[in-house]
């Protein structure tokens, strides 16, 4: 249950790497600010990312890769663990992050497999007019309660100084602003939004 639970724990941090890349690519804008969105939107780096790894769990990879694994999630964790809660990594943090990341998910089958719901659904966001205290997002396709499709979609937002209520609302109103897109795309499913913000998806264990 532990190894289950590591990757898909490590599953959902890749996610969150390649929607930050959407965000990124998809939009209009210059070299900084792309970088600053990258940064801003690096949930990614966070020690949830690795939560319940145990090199024994690996028994298949061998001693020596076994051990090789244990260190890129300690490379990981040390970087990981320097990025505040509340804050966003720097650009050295972001890259070092990404070395050992890399390395992580060259152990792991978690491979970039997608299936074309999956690819419609990420073009659909490559256009979409994020707001700017939108930072990532994740989706994920299911069954709801009544058996009819739907999509379960989470927007991950900045630490603000704003009512969680009013947050709530404007979730609702980018919902509606996603629903009339994904129905053009062809994605007949309901949409299920939630939000977090970014210090509380940095808490989980």
């Amino acid at each position: 249950m532990a190894k289950y639970d590591f990757i898909n724990n490590f599953r959902v941090a890749r996610n969150l790497y390649i929607h930050a890349q959407i965000m990124a690519d998809g939009a209009t804008l210059d070299a900084p600010a792309k970088e600053r969105r990258l940064l801003r939107g690096a949930l990614w780096l966070a020690s949830v990312s690795v939560a319940k790894f145990d090199a024994a769990d690996f028994a298949e990879l061998g001693l020596d890769r076994q051990m090789e694994l244990g260190d890129a999630v300690g490379e990981f964790l040390a970087v990981a663990k320097t990025v505040p809660l509340t804050a966003f990594p720097t650009p050295e943090q972001f890259t070092k992050g990404l070395c050992a990341f890399e390395k992580i998910q060259a152990f792991l089958s978690v491979g970039v497999v997608f299936n074309d719901e999956d690819v419609v659904f990420q073009n659909v966001m490559r256009g979409f007019d994020y707001p700017d205290q939108m930072i990532n997002w994740d989706f994920r396709f299911d069954w709801d309660s009544t058996g009819d499709p739907g999509v379960w979609v989470r927007y991950y937002i900045d630490e603000l100084p704003t009512p969680r209520n009013l947050i709530i609302r404007q979730m609702s109103a980018w919902s509606r602003m996603l629903e009339p897109l994904l129905a053009r795309a062809g994605i007949s499913r309901f949409l299920y939004p939630s939000v977090r913000t970014a210090a509380e998806h940095k808490s989980l264990t």
